[in-house]
């Protein structure tokens, strides 16, 4: 079972829960309304079965997980919920996108939905999201997975995504055969000169748009000027996390041919950064798979969430 947005039925069986473990979004930060879609089992789970919350990373969207997060509701036995960050997807816009600011529009659309504690799951920029979220609000965590990111990210990323970036704002957004597929094509040609891998220039190209007010043109889903002047904020670790710790269960996944693991494995480094933070953290790396894990190989990838999960 798949919808977007808030489903009556589930956000019942959610609020059933003990409302005393619910954390309210803290008032000293301003947050967001996101979207999510939700991907419930079939039949035979349990009202009080704590869910699998998704945030995907830089450039992405609920969208991008549909297939995965409908396979992993019918495997885990549990509901799913993908939620797009702010300046993503369905979700509305802000100016800045600290990690704390991202975290906490989490807390505050779970708080929505009454769910108490959830299993978090983050891809890349949403892989900090979650790590974030497990360091300020621990008692909401119910465990923590992260794909392809880990708090030191290599040097020269934000560099890459820059230039993304400066080539998506000068798209002419005018659709001049009245076809948004056209305008895409457009885009993924241009982008050839920053990018020379057809999947990712693709996939930053689906986040073009038909514009609603104005039949003639299209629009970036995503709000490209802000995600361009947060971009030290992404490609950087949050400073001001020094000292906090997740003690519950973590694991980290990663792709064997990702930029983040140059070596093939997780770096010495990476692991004695993530254990400033995490107390019980797994490492699992992933062959024959680069940064995105979860759509280069996602029967493996799904194989290590229900292992990591059904072992808690």
């Amino acid at each position: 079972m798949f919808r977007i947005n808030a489903n009556p039925s589930m956000v019942k069986k959610l609020c059933s829960w003990p409302p005393s473990l619910l954390n309210k979004a803290s008032k000293s930060i301003s947050t967001v309304q996101l979207s999510h879609a939700e991907y419930l089992p079939k039949s035979g789970w349990e009202k009080d079965r704590v869910p699998l919350v998704i945030l995907h990373g830089l450039c992405g969207s609920k969208n991008n997980w549909h297939i995965i997060s409908k396979k992993l509701a019918q495997r885990l036995n549990r509901p799913v919920l993908a939620v797009d960050a702010r300046n993503h997807g369905d979700s509305d816009h802000a100016p800045s996108m600290q990690y704390r600011e991202m975290a906490q529009d989490v807390v505050a659309h779970l708080d929505e939905l009454c769910i108490p504690r959830a299993h978090i799951l983050g891809h890349s920029m949403g892989g900090r999201t979650v790590m974030a979220l497990a360091l300020l609000q621990p008692e909401l965590v119910e465990s923590l997975i992260v794909e392809d990111s880990t708090p030191n990210w290599p040097s020269g990323v934000g560099s890459i995504i820059r230039n993304y970036l400066e080539v998506m704002k000068a798209v002419d957004m005018s659709l001049l055969d009245g076809s948004v597929a056209s305008l895409r094509k457009r885009a993924i040609d241009q982008l050839e000169s920053v990018e020379k891998n057809m999947g990712i220039r693709a996939f930053l190209a689906q986040n073009i748009v038909a514009d609603k007010d104005n039949p003639s043109s299209a629009v970036w889903r995503l709000n490209l000027d802000a995600i361009y002047d947060s971009l030290d904020d992404i490609v950087s670790w949050d400073s001001s996390l020094a000292g906090l710790q997740y003690t519950g269960p973590s694991c980290f996944i990663g792709g064997a041919k990702s930029v983040h693991q140059p070596t093939g494995e997780f770096s010495q480094e990476q692991k004695d950064n993530v254990a400033l933070y995490f107390t019980s953290p797994q490492y699992h790396i992933i062959q024959d798979a680069g940064h995105w894990v979860h759509s280069e190989q996602p029967q493996r990838f799904m194989d290590c969430v229900q292992a990591f999960l059904n072992g808690l």
